[in-house]
């Protein structure tokens, strides 16, 4: 598959992205940075991003980077 050099995916809540850009990113055989700005704003959230980093890790050997948020 041939992407550009840089795919940003966008969407709502829980629609999906994370697993669409991980499959796009696997299937590129390119370098892999995930950029995620969830917070942990509650119990549910916190166990889904503890999900989602773990999944990374496996699938992808992903560096996590803290992003700060604009107030």
């Amino acid at each position: 598959m041939s992407l550009p050099r840089l795919t940003l995916v966008l969407g709502g809540a829980r629609s999906g992205k994370s697993t669409f850009a991980a499959r796009l990113a696997t299937d590129s055989g390119l370098e892999r940075v995930f950029v995620a700005t969830a917070t942990r704003s509650d119990d549910e959230m916190s166990e889904r991003i503890d999900r989602h980093r773990t999944d990374r890790v496996v699938a992808h050997d992903a560096e996590h980077l803290r992003v700060a948020q604009a107030a």
